[in-house]
């Protein structure tokens, strides 16, 4: 019995050899793929986008009743603010998303939740329109680029790179969550309340609930948050930085970021614009038209109405499709697919004389314009690296802005020729060229190799 207890002893390793065990095997144990904060991320944008864009953007046209009593004034009238906070969007995406590159994104997040608050807020107190346009084109333009789709995509873009179109798809569906949830929720509390009060009970839910949220989840990614190919946590050999002011100069240290003028000069950058404005222009001529041209084929408005909701059911299978395929095929060959995608929705949608025609035209351009969002996402990070995303992204923002002229223009076509179907077919001319030029689209490089361009 002693010997048998005493045999271990004698073979015991020495006390360096048993240090170098201990450590092997916690070394071993911190190796091994965990949770990977990065998908925290994606679910506190997602809630971010539907927050914002469903409280104003989705939910604008519920307010527009309210502002026309109370202010005794025209729905054209009331549009302006609609068209302003679109234009002071795009007027400070390049600035802003350029201090998402540069600063604390985290802090900047959590000033466009505040800013939102501030807003809403605010626009209670109005006593005229004109600071409800103010308040709009302002504070809430300024929520919506940091708090919004460009702060959301951002932030997951800097978090992501084996998964990033994946995130990027994932994250890009709380714009259509928030569409879905928030206006039947505004319209009840506009009913019960009034929508003074209404804004103050929005102002007040956000800042209780969202901006602890985000100054709980978010944080700014350091170089030891790294994900491995499925997307889960693993170790970075680099020390850890210790505070956030370290994580943020220690990835200011090692990025290669580009000034505005080295972005324009890309041919890269044009190429990506231009595929996103003509993937936009073609399909907002059919969404702000669904109705009419529905009623030209002789389909009722109630009936119309299950298009917006398959085209937006399309829209979030398609970000969730080409967003994971973009992890695994070059995004250029995937915006060459959305292409084709789109085009057949616009050679359907002039021929249908029936119901479920028109249906399948209208699905067929929501996965298209769907899946062209991380798409995008997944070109520029691919192109410019993830630390000059921000700037990217906002100078794509005009771009954006430029086709929300698609409903005016298919709609001055449609009262010049009687029928929306050369306006559908017209917006080929953009689709085709831009499709043509993602040919000679450079392959994905280090964004050092932009800073001497050969072209």
């Amino acid at each position: 019995m002693v010997e048998i207890a005493l045999l271990p002893c004698r073979k015991m390793p020495k006390s360096d050899s048993l240090k170098e065990t201990i450590t092997m095997h916690f070394k071993l144990q911190n190796s091994t793929p965990s949770w990977y904060y990065g998908w925290n991320i994606v679910a506190i944008t997602m809630v971010l986008q539907a927050t914002t864009y469903g409280l104003v953007i989705y939910s604008f046209s519920f307010w527009v009743a309210p502002f026309r009593e109370e202010f005794n004034i025209s729905a054209n009238y009331v549009m302006v603010a609609a068209i302003m906070i679109n234009l002071a969007k795009a007027a400070y995406a390049p600035f802003l998303g350029k201090a998402m590159d540069s600063y604390s994104i985290r802090t900047l997040v959590a000033i466009g939740v505040l800013i939102f608050c501030v807003g809403m807020y605010l626009a209670s107190l109005a006593t005229a329109f004109f600071q409800i346009i103010l308040i709009y084109s302002t504070f809430l333009a300024i929520a919506l680029v940091f708090a919004g789709i460009q702060g959301a995509q951002t932030l997951t873009a800097k978090w992501f790179n084996q998964k990033r179109g994946l995130a990027l798809g994932i994250s890009a569906m709380g714009t259509g969550i928030g569409g879905f949830f928030f206006p039947p929720i505004v319209t009840q509390l506009v009913s019960e309340f009034g929508w003074r009060d209404t804004h103050v009970i929005i102002a007040i839910a956000v800042f209780i609930v969202l901006l602890p949220s985000v100054l709980f989840i978010i944080r700014n990614p350091s170089e030891n948050d790294v994900e491995d190919s499925e997307g889960k946590h693993t170790r970075a050999t680099t020390q850890s930085p210790k505070n956030e002011k370290d994580k943020i100069s220690t990835l200011a240290q090692n990025s290669n970021t580009l000034s505005t003028i080295e972005i324009l000069r890309s041919k890269n950058y044009w190429i990506v614009a231009g595929s996103f404005f003509s993937l936009n222009f073609a399909f907002a001529s059919v969404q702000y038209n669904i109705a009419p041209i529905a009623r030209d084929i002789g389909i009722q408005a109630n009936q119309a109405a299950y298009f917006m909701s398959a085209m937006a059911g399309a829209m979030i299978l398609g970000k969730m499709l080409f967003g994971s395929l973009s992890d695994k095929v070059e995004p250029r060959f995937l915006f060459l697919s959305v292409f084709s995608v789109m085009s057949s929705g616009v050679f359907i949608i002039p021929i249908s004389n029936d119901y479920y025609s028109m249906l399948s035209g209208v699905m067929l351009m929501g996965f298209a314009a769907g899946g062209g969002i991380p798409i995008a996402g997944s070109m520029i990070a691919s192109r410019f690296g993830s630390e000059n995303f921000g700037q990217v992204m906002g100078l794509l923002m005009p771009a954006a802005l430029i086709a929300i002229a698609g409903p005016t223009y298919s709609s001055w076509i449609r009262s010049v020729t009687d029928s929306f179907d050369i306006a559908m077919y017209s917006t080929l001319v953009f689709i085709i060229p831009t499709a043509i030029f993602l040919n000679i689209l450079d392959s994905p490089k280090s964004p050092v190799a932009l800073k001497n361009p050969t072209y």
